[in-house]
């Protein structure tokens, strides 16, 4: 799935007009009914935790309840 595909999928489950989860091999996305999102990879990224952080979101380690991905 494309960068391009997600960003068009994403804000249609925040509307509730369906629920699905992305994943991908090693990494996934998942929102929750209480619109968490749950953004699974495999490396840490410091650099896209602090530009989060800035845009004012949470970064947190957590294991998403809505699949059994490795990855968190």
């Amino acid at each position: 799935m494309s960068l391009e595909q997600v960003s068009v999928i994403l804000p249609q489950v925040l509307r509730e007009k369906f629920w699905c989860k992305l994943e991908g091999l090693d990494s996934f996305i998942h929102v929750g009914y209480d619109y968490y999102m749950y953004v699974g990879v495999p490396l840490d990224c410091p650099k896209a935790e602090k530009l989060a952080a800035s845009l004012g979101l949470f970064v947190e380690q957590f294991q998403s309840p809505y699949g059994e991905s490795d990855a968190v």
